[in-house]
């Protein structure tokens, strides 16, 4: 059974695959963790670690458009979790991460994504990989 974090990412994922205009698309782009912890500091926030060590933070995509200037840094979170203080906090070290880089960064939930355009990328989707297993 497929995890509903693992499906809101593959349906962000296939989004941005089907936009004519996207280049690259770079899924849990690790984050600097000079940087990270640079600014977990100056913000006052503790800085996500594990066992005392600082953990490598990810933004879960970094997408390319056509100008090879014009990116864009996206966290895709449930709407729910947006009410918790501490994916708060960690989201601000990441907003501020992007901020410095000069890359636009958002956070996009399942309330984004249209449902009969989610349903029909799924649909063509399947029908591709059915398509390519079967010439």
């Amino acid at each position: 059974m497929i995890r509903v974090s693992s499906l809101r990412l593959a349906m962000h994922f296939l989004l941005f695959d089907w936009n004519n205009n996207v280049i690259d698309i770079k899924e849990q782009y690790a984050l600097d963790p000079i940087i990270t912890d640079e600014l977990a500091v100056s913000a006052r926030i503790k800085h996500p670690a594990l066992k005392g060590e600082n953990k490598i933070m990810s933004s879960d995509f970094l997408v390319s458009f056509n100008n090879p200037r014009n990116q864009i840094s996206i966290q895709a979170k449930q709407s729910c979790d947006l009410n918790d203080k501490r994916v708060v906090e960690k989201l601000e070290i990441e907003r501020r991460y992007w901020d410095r880089k000069n890359i636009p960064w958002k956070i996009i939930t399942e309330k984004q994504i249209p449902k009969t355009l989610t349903e029909n990328v799924r649909w063509l989707q399947s029908a591709l990989c059915t398509e390519t297993k079967n010439p």
